[in-house]
């Protein structure tokens, strides 16, 4: 009947060592030699799919023809390669293997075989849409690399590749003469102005990346089949498809096209470090040092990271001759599983001695780092709009579980109809574990510190302020200036209260006129009266003149001048009382530090103890935790401490804003302040303003109510932010 779509064989429920499976006819098989043994290279043409398998698997599967049973071509290999032949379980593994590929068919169970690429289209077609990791095809670039790729082969020759390895090693040299000016540069990083340049940098250096493999899979005669846009958390990335290069007989040619990408970034970041240690455009050295930054980043904890599959796997894979590292991994980690919670004691691996215990170390590490992975883009996804990317995290956690979760379900499946003991053992074992877990992370003290973030500020700080109104006329210093005692530090203009000086001046001479002519006539009381007015003017008059001096400020004391905004107060009017500019002395600096509510009990404990204080990308230093205030407050101890700014604790607008405080932020949460005092020493080394953290001290509740109490605070926080985007 037209239209109706045949079922899909259920391979769990089908006894493959009876059947006859049939491979597909169009598989290209091409050996590679390494120095132990013998591998095949197997190929899809059409469907950019490769794969590798040994020698044995080989000899076995070239022997399924739809007419060999699985026994007999079982039978075959044994007594073609006698010790080193599969055994059954291995086969049983490689023909389930062929079957989930579509690499084979069972042709008795009305299995269609699959020669053309629509049937694989089709199943790519259904697989679930993950919107935090998707593809989009472009174009096939093969041809246009067929014509231009010779017109490189210069920067694939020796001369190149030692020409730039010494390129990057003098722009090495260039940053550590400049390291200090690259770190006070590098807290500009995360600044949200600076996300946009961040985004450029990164598209150009995977631009370039993803060249680089390009050609030089070309130019070891690979082909590129593909180029498109890979969407990781909505963030753009072009990528190749340059997996022809694993049928290279070379391993070394495959090596060098897997670090030809890092290769290329780390000259261009090379380049940029050159640029920026010389350049005079602050907007230039900004492009440079975020490209500096980017590539690092892209090299160290990507692209060279073999616990993904990314270009630093291929390289351990190929140094190693350990194909298939990351299946053989995987594989090691299911029958662990399997060992563990139903008593299989099968093993399908064929590697021995190092090899085995190397897969299993890979295996556990590369599970725990994808688990991180996993959390992290769960996590950053949840934060990108509120509840819609509460949404877009739980829609990707769907895409990723979904093939585990099915898988899962069809093994206990199978396993409840031929052995339901070792399901019901899964299931007791499963429950044990999770009670375990609950126990220790009730009894286990927590291994996390308190911390609390800080900035570094002056004790004790000399505040000048205004002692009469007026208009600041003249500026003597500039924020940062060191001053001694009673030097003057800025000059007002007050002319109404010049003119009554000059006023009062005038009337006390004018008195003392009268007061010698009423002396000079003999006129006693006349004298009296006019002596009692002056003294009473003089006394308005010194007044008036300590006002007018008054104008003229100077230093209380030594120190360094501290005013962010001093030039703003040019020709501009101030009252009396305002704080116009603040001394602080060097050697007498201290941490203001916002303490959260999950750590005010430990805070309070540590009052006059020694603390850890690590101020920006220096070593820990030692100070004394003061004194903690008893209120909380929402009010910022330093505007420099805001998310919006770079600092760790997020901020919101205020509420009640007033003509002078438009923009006024205010923490999210209330935050106690506390303040850690400094040896004089280590202040003399540190500079007002810098951001840091204070280690104050193990926390006291168990590792697992720490858990449960960030989660809660974590859901109530995404919970708010829901209700107030709703509420907008």
């Amino acid at each position: 009947m037209a239209g109706m779509v045949s079922p899909k064989a259920d391979y769990s429920t089908i006894d493959l060592t009876c059947s006859r499976i049939r491979l597909r006819g169009d598989l290209v098989f091409q050996p590679q030699p390494t120095r132990s043994q013998v591998y095949y290279h197997l190929e899809v043409p059409g469907e950019a799919r490769y794969f590798r398998i040994g020698y044995a698997e080989y000899c076995f599967i070239s022997l399924l023809d739809g007419q060999t049973t699985f026994g007999q071509a079982l039978t075959i290999t044994a007594q073609q390669l006698g010790p080193s032949a599969l055994e059954q379980n291995q086969a049983l593994t490689v023909v389930s293997w062929l079957l989930e590929n579509k690499l084979a068919d069972l042709p008795d169970h009305g299995s269609p075989q699959g020669k053309s690429t629509g049937t694989t289209r089709r199943a790519a077609a259904a697989e679930p849409f993950n919107p935090l990791w998707f593809k989009f095809k472009l174009c096939n670039p093969d041809r246009f690399l067929a014509r231009t790729v010779p017109w490189l082969s210069h920067c694939f020759r020796w001369p190149a590749i030692v020409g730039s390895l010494l390129l990057i090693s003098a722009a090495l040299i260039v940053l550590s003469m400049h390291w200090k000016r690259f770190t006070a540069d590098a807290e500009t990083i995360l600044a949200p102005d600076n996300w946009l340049w961040m985004l450029f940098a990164w598209l150009i250096l995977k631009l370039l990346h993803e060249s680089a493999h390009a050609c030089t899979c070309r130019h070891y005669g690979g082909e590129v089949r593909e180029v498109g846009i890979t969407f990781a958390l909505l963030t753009p990335m072009p990528h190749v498809d340059v997996t022809s290069c694993w049928r290279l007989p070379s391993k070394w040619n495959r090596i060098h096209v897997a670090l030809a990408g890092v290769h290329v970034e780390l000259v261009a970041a090379s380049l940029a470090a050159i640029a920026w240690a010389f350049v005079e455009s602050p907007l230039t050295a900004h492009l440079m040092h975020n490209i500096i930054v980017m590539a690092s980043v892209s090299a160290i904890v990507f692209n060279l990271n073999p616990l993904m599959r990314f270009d630093g796997y291929y390289v351990l894979a190929d140094l190693l001759e350990i194909p298939n590292l990351y299946s053989e991994s995987s594989l090691w980690m299911r029958e662990w599983a399997a060992r563990m919670f139903f008593g299989d004691l099968s093993r399908t691996g064929e590697k021995v001695g190092w090899q085995r215990a190397f897969i299993a170390i890979y295996g556990i590490a590369a599970s725990g780092w994808r688990l991180v992975v996993w959390v992290g883009m769960l996590l950053f996804a949840t934060a990108l709009a509120h509840g819609a990317g509460v949404v877009l995290a739980l829609l990707g956690l769907a895409g990723w579980v979904r093939r585990p979760a099915q898988r899962l379900y069809q093994e206990l499946r199978r396993r409840l109809r031929e052995a339901p003991r070792t399901v019901c053992r899964a299931g007791l074992l499963a429950v044990a574990g999770l009670v375990l877990i609950v126990v220790l992370s009730r009894a286990l003290p927590n291994p996390a510190m308190v911390t609390a973030s800080g900035i570094v500020d002056y004790q004790d700080l000399a505040v000048v302020r205004a002692l009469v109104p007026g208009f600041v006329d003249v500026l003597q210093v500039n924020d940062g200036d060191i001053v001694a005692a009673d030097d003057v530090l800025l000059v007002m203009r007050n002319d109404q209260l010049q003119m009554e000086f000059d006023e009062l001046t005038y009337s006390v001479e004018q008195s003392d006129i009268r007061l010698r002519q009423a002396l000079d006539l003999h006129q006693a009381a006349t004298a009296q009266i006019e002596y009692q007015n002056g003294e009473a003017l003089r006394k308005q008059l010194a007044e008036k003149r300590r006002r007018v001096e008054a104008l003229t400020i100077r230093a209380p004391a030594a120190g360094r001048v501290v005013a962010r905004r001093l030039r703003e107060l040019q020709q501009s009017y101030v009252a009396e009382g305002t704080e116009l500019l603040s001394l602080g002395v060097d050697i007498r600096k201290e941490v203001v530090l916002a303490v959260g509510h999950d750590a005010i009990d430990e805070s309070f404990a540590q009052i006059g103890s020694d603390v850890q204080v690590r101020i920006g990308s220096r070593r820990l230093l030692q100070g004394k935790l003061k004194r903690v205030e008893p209120r909380a407050s929402t009010r910022l101890p330093s505007p420099a401490l805001a998310a919006s700014e770079g600092g760790a604790l997020p901020v919101k607008e205020a509420a009640e804003k007033t003509a002078s405080k438009q923009n006024e932020l205010v923490l999210v949460d209330p935050h106690f302040r506390a303040v850690v005092s400094l040896d004089s020493s280590i202040a003399e080394q540190l500079y007002c303003g810098e951001r840091g953290y204070a280690i104050i001290g193990p926390r006291q509740e168990s590792l697992g109510t720490y858990c449960v109490s960030v989660l809660r605070d974590w859901l109530r926080r995404k919970w708010t932010q829901a209700e107030q985007s709703a509420g907008a």
